[in-house]
């Protein structure tokens, strides 16, 4: 039952990525193919999958760790997206914490 409930927030987790940046994909996949300078870029996808594949035992243990600083910077990191109703919040957040 866990395993499928990963499965399904992995799942979310993809589809709301596309959903939130496919604009953003749309046009890194047009400098990929367009500009020779980035014709690499279409390697990168497949070789992040396989790192994170060939790592997955040392993924499913990893922790965040105690440090509230990099806790709370990784809670407003994932408030950034485009369209989010804090992210001017989450930004100014994020400046204090790194400054």
């Amino acid at each position: 039952m866990t395993t499928t409930r990963n499965g399904w927030s992995v799942a979310a987790l993809v589809v709301g990525m596309a959903l939130v940046y496919w604009q953003v994909f749309a046009k890194l996949v047009h400098d990929w193919y367009n500009d020779d300078n980035y014709s690499h870029g279409f390697l990168i996808i497949p070789l992040a999958l396989y790192l994170a594949w060939e790592r997955r035992q040392k993924l499913a243990y990893a922790r965040l760790g105690e440090d509230a600083k990099a806790r709370k910077a990784l809670q407003y990191a994932l408030k950034l997206a485009p369209g989010f109703e804090g992210a001017t919040e989450a930004k100014q957040v994020l400046a204090s914490l790194v400054y």
